[in-house]
């Protein structure tokens, strides 16, 4: 049962697989190193005649890659401080917005190539501020700033962009002199066109901007089960809509030479940004919702388990918990 818990994930909730329990330990982050244990537990305590295998077994199941990897990419990650309750009051909107444009600021002062600030850092539908869009895009020119906001998408706003490739060259943009007359038209990629609202992250480069709406949202916290079920029912009842719409693609991209893929909270905790082939994972998380509780914790160590299996590196942007670069290394470094 334990080992279904890999597979199958009840109301796609995954964060019950045991398995992550090996994140932090000698053993191999992998179902197979799973497999072993449990069966090497099991002829123990049963007294099998195949309980001399259980040695064996967990000889096997044990990791045994010694490297230790540096990360490379350069970047300043920035930690929040905003309770829930407080970030959503438009009173705090203005001095938010202000603390966000200071701390681009100072990584730009301090020479940093990149950004990365935590999940909803704007807590607005960031497409429809002009002016703070076009003083992203001004701040771009000097820093590649990655940031979490929402996303609405109507009639007036779908764009005629069509998608370029699967991977974004940045670092061989041309930098625009001066802003376009429409927010649309600096996308570099056509985003999710299902009219409503997404919970999205927004990348600044070099005048243009890229746009990562969330594929996979939590059940029950931006999403329904069963949602195609569940969502008439509950906008029948309640008069509106639950939660946000889904994306529907992993964006990546190429910066300082290395292949970087963008994960909006929960999925860093689910194998898709992983599989993009990225070594380099940033991770937007918004920990308030959670506080106090054992969330965070669980939370890291899901990732460190994936940052081993597919030899990742995350960097992950926190608001109301300690930011964190987490390697694939066997240890808590």
């Amino acid at each position: 049962m334990a080992a279904l818990l890999f597979i199958i994930h009840p109301f796609d909730f995954n964060w019950l697989n045991l398995a992550y329990l090996s994140s932090y330990s000698v053993f191999e982050a992998s179902l197979i190193s799973l497999l072993c244990i449990a069966f090497s537990y099991y002829f123990i305590i049963v007294k099998s005649a195949l309980q001399l295998l259980a040695p064996l077994l967990l000889l096997i199941s044990l990791e045994y890659g010694t490297t230790k990897h540096t990360p490379k990419l350069h970047a300043k990650i920035i930690e929040t401080q905003y309770p829930q309750d407080m970030r959503w009051e438009k009173v705090n909107w203005e001095s938010i917005i202000a603390n966000n444009l200071e701390a681009i600021q100072q990584a730009i002062d301090e020479g940093y190539p990149l950004v990365i600030l935590p999940e909803t850092s704007f807590p607005l539908v960031l497409n429809a501020q002009t002016e703070l869009y076009n003083t992203l895009l001004d701040l771009s020119k000097h820093i590649t700033i990655v940031v979490g906001a929402i996303r609405m998408q109507s009639i007036e706003s779908v764009n005629t962009h069509t998608k370029r490739s699967s991977l974004f060259m940045l670092d061989s943009l041309k930098q625009r002199d001066k802003h376009l007359d429409s927010i649309e038209e600096s996308y570099i990629n056509m985003p999710t066109m299902q009219n409503g609202y997404y919970n999205s992250v927004y990348i600044f480069s070099k005048g243009y901007s890229l746009i990562a709406d969330k594929n996979i949202l939590v059940p029950f916290g931006e999403t329904l089960p069963f949602n195609v079920i569940l969502s008439p029912l509950f906008k029948k009842i309640f008069g509106n809509d639950f939660g946000f719409n889904k994306g529907h693609e992993i964006i990546s991209f190429s910066t300082q030479s290395l292949h970087v893929a963008i994960a909006n909270c929960y999925e860093g905790t689910m194998t898709l940004p992983y599989t993009t082939g990225a070594k380099y994972i940033l991770m937007l998380s918004n920990n308030a919702w959670f506080y106090p509780s054992t969330q965070s914790f669980m939370q890291q160590m899901i990732i460190k388990y994936y940052a081993r299996s597919f030899q990742s590196f995350v960097y992950h942007s926190t608001n109301y918990t300690p930011t964190a670069i987490i390697t694939p290394n066997n240890g808590k470094d």
